[in-house]
């Protein structure tokens, strides 16, 4: 994997939360950190394991309701509201 997924937080995985969907990601990504802590998907070393995983209704479920949470927040524009309030605290404080 290149390090470009290490610091990227790739548009494809907002459009599968915006659509409430569980991701699968590289364990390496900039984005497992967010998958782990929110528990919306499952995290590989490499495609090979794909054939491993399983994944109970229950385990499901929960995936989805976690991302119904933050899919609210994606398209009401709620991550982008942070970011913008964040800037400005940090601009007004360095004035």
């Amino acid at each position: 994997m290149g390090n470009y997924l290490k610091y990227n937080n790739p548009h494809k995985f907002s459009l599968y939360l915006a659509a409430g969907l569980p991701v699968i990601a590289p364990r390496q990504s900039a984005i497992g950190k967010i998958i782990v802590e929110n528990q919306i998907g499952i995290l590989v070393d490499d495609l090979t394991q794909l054939e491993e995983i399983v994944v109970t209704d229950e385990e499901y479920r929960r995936y989805r309701a976690n991302c119904n949470s933050i899919r609210d927040k994606i398209i009401n524009g709620g991550y982008l509201k942070n970011a913008i309030d964040m800037t400005e605290k940090l601009l007004s404080a360095s004035v």
